[in-house]
């Protein structure tokens, strides 16, 4: 289980380190949605074991790595012996447990309070007028499921909530009908951008790699980014003239989300990212055909950056290792690889130590066996003294 976490954990922040690059040296070439779908491919490999995916084709076409003897030189004196004792992870394991169990635990709590203190104080809504403005939206974005509208006096922001009985909720101050139409078409896009189900699988792979840095970026990545891209889907539903009027709505309707978690619900108004989302709204642009092109190239080459890292990770977890000493700088060493599903493989390499230059105070580092023979060189000039 902690390879496969790790593999997983490792292929993720791949892609995330890879869209970083990308972002730094041109943000502005590609869409939100390219970003949003970089961000899902990471959610991707944090989430599913390709690992275990490519092992098991590996079984299927029964692959096996022959045993192979290789003598090389390296310079290192001694090897380092990475191998962790069952002891040590066994400790990592009750570790990252205690975490994801924390983690878990403040968010089913502060779920729970959400619910309790303020979902509970939702009203609904039976205003035909409200009605009628929910029902041309939706024809106008292009979905049929059933949507309720709620009202909620603690509620300061319009916000959609319920991944499988999606419920609008808005403010109890009342909203002219054009503000409810922007309202109505950016939190319909979340429902169907299917962007409360990322959010969901977002927190899981939080629970699961807590303790990665990148992690938390991408959930953070995956909720700005679904709300630019409802801004742009906006966008084009609406008027040039409209989207300074949605513009101001915003920012009327910005909240301090900070005391409302937004793990599984996405408010209108939000206080991150809100100058890149206006600007994005007023400069909204569609991608040149060169820029089309290079994404799709970008967007392969970071799968396939995290395919290869996580069937090279899966391919080399070692289940024992053991060296021995031919000879005061020669060593044997045999390992044995797990290939997954019941197939093993072994190797054995052969190490040899070339010894060019020594100080006298490296005389510790070595045997007695070892150092005669440092000696004898330096006798014969193939190793000299540093001092």
């Amino acid at each position: 289980m902690v390879n496969t976490l790790l593999n997983m954990s490792l292929s993720g922040s791949i892609v995330v380190v890879l869209w970083l690059v990308v972002f730094l040296i041109s943000k502005t070439k590609f869409t939100v949605m390219w970003h949003y779908s970089v961000m899902k491919i990471g959610l991707f490999f944090m989430l599913f074991p390709v690992g275990k995916f490519v092992s098991t084709l590996n079984s299927l076409a029964k692959f096996t790595i022959p045993t192979a003897i290789d003598t090389y030189e390296k310079a290192a004196v001694f090897p380092v012996d990475i191998t962790l004792s069952f002891t040590t992870l066994h400790y990592l394991v009750v570790f990252w447990a205690i975490g994801a169990a924390a983690l878990l635990a403040h968010k089913l709590y502060v779920y729970y309070k959400l619910k309790q203190h303020i979902l509970s104080k939702n009203v609904d809504i039976d205003d035909p007028e409200i009605t009628n403005v929910l029902l041309s939206c939706k024809k106008h974005i292009g979905i049929k499921i059933n949507v309720v509208v709620n009202t909620n006096s603690l509620v300061s922001t319009p916000l959609v909530i319920g991944i499988l009985r999606p419920t609008i909720i808005i403010p109890i101050s009342g909203m002219q009908a054009d503000q409810l139409r922007f309202v109505f078409l950016h939190e319909l896009s979340h429902i169907k951008n299917k962007d409360l189900w990322f959010r969901l699988f977002s927190l899981i792979s939080l629970i699961l790699h807590w303790y990665n840095p990148f992690v938390h970026l991408l959930n953070k990545q995956i909720k700005d980014y679904s709300e630019m891209c409802c801004d742009v889907s906006v966008v084009q539903l609406i008027s040039p003239n409209e989207r300074r009027q949605y513009g101001m709505l915003i920012l009327e309707q910005i909240s301090d989300t900070a005391t409302m978690p937004c793990d599984l619900c996405a408010p209108l108004g939000t206080t991150q990212n809100i100058k890149r989302r206006l600007s994005l709204m007023f400069n909204f642009k569609g991608m040149k055909l060169s820029n089309k092109i290079l994404s799709g190239v970008l967007a392969v080459t970071i799968i396939a950056c995290g395919s290869v890292t996580t069937a090279y990770a899966s391919g080399i977890n070692i289940i024992s290792r053991d060296e021995k000493w031919i000879t005061p700088f020669e060593s044997v060493m045999t390992a044995e690889y797990d290939l997954g599903n019941g197939f093993t493989a072994k190797s054995t390499t052969t190490s040899v130590t070339r010894i060019v230059s020594v100080k006298h105070s490296d005389e510790g580092r070595f045997s007695i066996e070892q150092w005669n023979e440092i000696l004898s060189g330096i006798a014969d000039g193939s190793i000299v003294w540093e001092d």
